[in-house]
């Protein structure tokens, strides 16, 4: 029997028509379970935010840290913070931060595989419009959300603060600082780089929570729900 010589690139190609193949399917799944809600009075809404809006509400979030990052530096080496626009320094504060976006990320992802049973299989990696992403493709409770949003911060700022506030490197208050820019203050559901939903399964739960709460607006009027957990009995 003839065996068939499978080039690289033709296994690239069905991998892609794959994946392109499931995120069609999960818009249908979506669009099913969203069309059914509609028709029983449910108002359709979509709370999707875009890359550019995510990015400027990273930067006024995280403008707190950002803050207390530079005059705490300036504190401890008073006059100095505005040499790291040395164009030598800033270029190697540009040069380095490619590692620690990579490390940013890998930090999201080990907090994930910890959470979700040690299977690597359900995160996924990569870049979309020059922004790297870490997403999990099961769902974690919300605690383990808060662990995984804010470690990436606490471990990058912390480490590269205290470095720069105890020896004065002008490279590490910048990486600093943007680290805590780009650090992890959000909150989401899980998508893919497409803007597809991958929790399809989630939206009628979604539905009662919104039914249960509108219920009692009288009582809860302006409060918001940011997570959904899924129970052991669901």
């Amino acid at each position: 029997m003839e065996e068939k010589n499978v080039q690289p690139t033709e296994v690239k190609e069905n991998k892609k028509n794959k994946a392109e193949r499931e995120r069609k399917e999960r818009i249908e799944r979506a669009e099913k379970i969203t069309n059914e809600l509609v028709a029983q009075g449910y108002t359709r809404k979509n709370a999707t935010v875009g890359m550019v809006a995510a990015n400027v509400w990273a930067l006024v979030v995280m403008a707190p840290l950002m803050l207390a990052l530079w005059f705490g530096f300036d504190h401890f080496h008073p006059d100095t913070i505005l040499d790291m626009f040395d164009f030598t320094t800033f270029i190697v504060i540009y040069l380095v931060d490619f590692i620690f976006i990579v490390v940013h990320e890998l930090i999201h992802g080990l907090c994930m595989y910890t959470f979700n049973g040690h299977d690597k299989t359900t995160i996924d990696y990569g870049v979309h419009q020059m922004t790297p992403y870490c997403s999990c493709q099961v769902p974690l409770k919300k605690w383990q959300y808060y662990i995984t949003l804010l470690a990436p911060t606490v471990v990058l700022c912390g480490l590269l603060g205290a470095i720069a506030f105890t020896t004065g490197n002008l490279v590490a208050i910048g990486l600093a600082l943007i680290m805590a820019l780009g650090g992890g203050f959000q909150v989401y559901n899980m998508q893919d780089p497409q803007g597809t939903v991958k929790d399809e399964w989630a939206i009628p739960i979604w539905a009662k929570v919104s039914q249960f709460v509108r219920s009692r607006k009288a009582f809860c009027h302006t409060a918001k729900i940011f997570v959904v957990e899924q129970t052991e009995n669901f």
